[in-house]
């Protein structure tokens, strides 16, 4: 994040980021970059829902049966997660506050170590992202119960979202986002944005994306920044002047930072705006998981 934060704002470099990138700020004192100040928006590419499954082993075929059942056994059984501070945790942690459920939550390094110890039942519940359940709840390996998006995921279109199965407010998902250093002309943000959009649309990219449970957004930039920097309580809270509030970096000449002394960088010796021809051939692209 650090390399992306200081590289120079002509387009040439980009950042892509997940959802950590907005939640580590409420998580760490110290991190390597300011997520106000240090990037300018490009666009949400695509987002993928977190789910909850279980493991057959678990009498439970929707979230209501679940959640009776686990008041039945208070204590008795585990919930795992891909690791701490990412939307599954949090999803996971505002399902089991919601229902005063009695669930131990088991951290994991990443979703596969969550989802195998699932299927071995170890730990036979588990809020995880989409893409690496599917195949094992296409098989009836593992049961999905609701997926955590405003509506269906089409790589498991039977599955019932939170909302629908009588747990409204409690939308999470993975997302991957595209920024630019803070200070890159609007102009360039906008051809960004337009390549983006374009490649994405591509039937052999969105055919992709759907089998690994993506769905296409390609949002502008003024889409991408104010949902995702929202402050919302089960996440981390934060008044308008924190250092980890409002939206992202700006473009020159426009300050819609509150924070005082707050400069755009100095863009005047940045190289070319990169060709319209095919930009991803100049780009140096910054990839955190």
């Amino acid at each position: 994040m650090g390399a992306g934060a200081r590289a120079a704002p002509d387009g040439h470099a980009l950042t892509v980021v997940s959802t950590s990138f907005f939640v580590n700020p409420s998580l760490y004192a110290k991190i390597s970059y300011n997520a106000t100040k240090d990037f300018a928006p490009v666009t949400l590419a695509a987002a993928s829902p977190n789910v909850l499954v279980v493991n057959p082993s678990i009498p439970a075929t929707t979230e209501k049966e679940l959640i009776t059942f686990l008041r039945s056994n208070p204590g008795k059984y585990s919930i795992a997660h891909p690791g701490v501070g990412t939307t599954s945790q949090l999803g996971g942690e505002m399902f089991k506050h919601s229902q005063d459920l009695d669930l131990v939550s088991v951290p994991f390094n990443g979703s596969a170590p969550a989802v195998q110890s699932v299927l071995a039942d170890h730990t036979p519940i588990a809020f995880v992202v989409l893409t690496p359940v599917v195949p094992h709840v296409k098989e009836g390996k593992l049961r999905a119960l609701a997926v955590t998006t405003a509506k269906r995921s089409p790589a498991l279109p039977d599955v019932p979202t939170l909302a629908e199965a009588g747990l409204p407010g409690q939308e999470s998902d993975a997302m991957q986002g595209v920024l630019s250093p803070a200070g890159t002309s609007e102009p360039i943000i906008a051809m960004l944005h337009r390549k983006i959009d374009k490649a994405m649309a591509e039937p052999e990219v969105k055919q992709k994306m759907a089998a690994l449970g993506f769905e296409k957004i390609a949002s502008t930039p003024d889409e991408f920044a104010p949902p995702h920097l929202r402050r919302h309580p089960e996440m981390g809270e934060g008044d308008s002047d924190s250092e980890h509030q409002g939206r992202l970096g700006n473009v020159p000449g426009k300050r819609t930072n509150k924070r005082k002394g707050w400069r755009a960088r100095d863009d005047s010796n940045v190289r070319p705006v990169p060709s319209e021809g095919n930009p991803w051939r100049l780009l140096s692209v910054v990839l955190i998981c």
